[in-house]
Formats: C-alpha cells, sequence, structure tokens
C-alpha cells in the first residue's frame, strides 16, 4: 500500500501512495481506512463550535526531514531561481493505527492539556477537503492545489537520493511529484505512525525571483500565481456529524482518590462533548493506563 503507483487519467491525481487503477478503485481503499488524530481537547471545541476542520503551515513541523526542500533556492530549467519558502504549505496529520499509542498521548501530557482522539473515514475526509479547495484562495490558478495520500516511509539515503533527484520542471507537469511528493515522505524511523496526510498549497507572487516579471509560461507551462489573505491557518468545511469515534485521553494515576476524581472529570467531559453535538455512542474513556483488580494468592 506504501508503494508509488503509477496512475492514468481516470484516477484521482491528487490523491498519492493510494492503490487503486482507477478512481472508483482509490475511493474504495479510501473509504475502507479509517484515520485518527489526537489533538488537544480546546482545538476540538472549536471545530464543533464552526464545523471547520483546520491545517497548519508545515513549518510547524518539528522534523527538518519533512521541509528539507524548502530550506534552499530550487534551479528551474536552468533560467529561474525559486524561493520554495515563498510556496505556503499547509498540512495535517493523522494515522492508520487503530491502536493507541502510549507515546503520542505522553506528547500531550507534556503540555499538561486534555486531549481527545478523533477517528474519521479517509473518503469523508479527502472529499469535503477537495470540494472545498477551489473555495479556499480561489479557482483556475495552476499554483494552488489540495492533496491527500498515505505517507511513504524511506531510509534516510534514499531520501537524500530522491530530494536530489527532484526537479520543479517535473512539478509543472506532474501534480504527484517534486515539491508535494517531499512532504508524503518520512523516514523509516517513524514507519509505526502509519500516516495519512491532508496537504495544501498556493505560491505567492514572490515564488519566482531573479526575474523582473513573472514569465508567461515556465518549462511550457502556463503559470499564474495570486496572493491570498494571508492567513497563518486553512479551514475547510468538515461537519462534526461525520466523526465516527472519540476518545478521552487517559491519565497516569493509581491513587484510588485520584480515580474517583478521574471518574467525575470522564463524566463531565462526555456531557460537554454531548451538548457540543457528539453523539454518546461514539464516546469512550482510554484505558490505556488501567490495570485491572487481580486477586494473588501465594
Amino acid at each position: 500500500m506504501f508503494e508509488s503507483i503509477p496512475q492514468d487519467p481516470e484516477t484521482y491525481q491528487n490523491v498519492l501512495n493510494v492503490e487503486g487503477r482507477n478512481q472508483e478503485e482509490q475511493k474504495a481503499a479510501l473509504k475502507s481506512m479509517t484515520v485518527y488524530r489526537v489533538m488537544r481537547l480546546d482545538h476540538f471545541k472549536s471545530w464543533c463550535e464552526s464545523n471547520q476542520n483546520v491545517l497548519v503551515p508545515v513549518d510547524w513541523w518539528d522534523d527538518p526531514w519533512e521541509r528539507a526542500l524548502f530550506q534552499n533556492p530550487i534551479n528551474i530549467c536552468d533560467a529561474f531561481s525559486l524561493d520554495p519558502t515563498n510556496f505556503k504549505f499547509y498540512g495535517q496529520c493523522w494515522s492508520l493505527e487503530k491502536e493507541e499509542s502510549d507515546a503520542t498521548w505522553r506528547i500531550f501530557k507534556a503540555n499538561d492539556s486534555q486531549c481527545i482522539r478523533v477517528g474519521v473515514n479517509a473518503w469523508d475526509l479527502y472529499e469535503h477537503f477537495k470540494n472545498n479547495c477551489d473555495e479556499l484562495s480561489g479557482e483556475g490558478y495552476s499554483l494552488h492545489s489540495c492533496f491527500a495520500g498515505l505517507v511513504k516511509y524511506m531510509e534516510e539515503n534514499d531520501i537524500v537520493k530522491f530530494l536530489s533527484t527532484s526537479h520543479f520542471e517535473d512539478y509543472l507537469t506532474n501534480a504527484n511529484s517534486s515539491l508535494v511528493d517531499t512532504l508524503f515522505i518520512k523516514r523509516s524511523a517513524f514507519k509505526h505512525e502509519k500516516e495519512f496526510r491532508l496537504v495544501y498549497y498556493y505560491a505567492t507572487n514572490e515564488a519566482l525571483v531573479e526575474v523582473s516579471s513573472i514569465p508567461s509560461n515556465l518549462c511550457g507551462n502556463p503559470v499564474h500565481v495570486f496572493e491570498p489573505d494571508g492567513n497563518d491557518l486553512i479551514k475547510f468545511d468538515f461537519p462534526i456529524s461525520k466523526i465516527k469515534s472519540v476518545t478521552i485521553g487517559p491519565k497516569i494515576t493509581h491513587c484510588p482518590c485520584e480515580l474517583q476524581k478521574r471518574k467525575i472529570e470522564c463524566d463531565k467531559l462526555i456531557s460537554q462533548l454531548i451538548g457540543m453535538g457528539i453523539s454518546r455512542d461514539i464516546i469512550s474513556i482510554s484505558s490505556i493506563y488501567d490495570f485491572p483488580e487481580l486477586n494473588l494468592n501465594f
């Protein structure tokens, strides 16, 4: 599932690394996937209030390997230079891993934030993202698009080789290459994450540098660039009715009084979630740190 798959015009060209010889097969593959994301409770409340999902700049990602191509100028057709920092990319990371992860919960625990784990259908996520894409910054711009797909995991030397042989010319002629592809690869050390990502991008008028004016075409391809509203976040409509599961984050404690306090907190949070429009049927409480009562006889 994580291998590159040759695509023909009948596939979704902005769906990366998902099996399927045509759109129906890709759709079936996405419909079979449930993806999960851990988020802070206050962020989830904002989602419930607005029915909008939020993508953040990929500059916020911690791992420099995930945005390596954006740190140096890129030569275009031996004629122009491109400054990748003026290509604005936004992303959101989900996981195919159904089982809870101690490591993921602890990341949010370290920030002392109440957190939850949300599960949605990958096709629902992609369809709403795609349908909203042209409304985000305007229709008809070739340097503006949205992508979704599975992350490919590679060894570090293979990533270096991939980056050194990527060309912007390929990107202009094939949507599934170069700049966008680099945001769907990650080091093999993280393959346990089984990531599914959404990526949106646009180009500012400063993207092309060392030229007095924007050329009408580049490498034989028409170029249309524009200046969006400059928001730091990208939002798209995604109704909370499409959410399949909500898991309340765990709390590491073994003290009986703390366990009772935890139960009261969870009951209160469940009531809040129901008040925000989440069905009680899809709400659960993480039991990853629960320890069963044992009767041990020696």
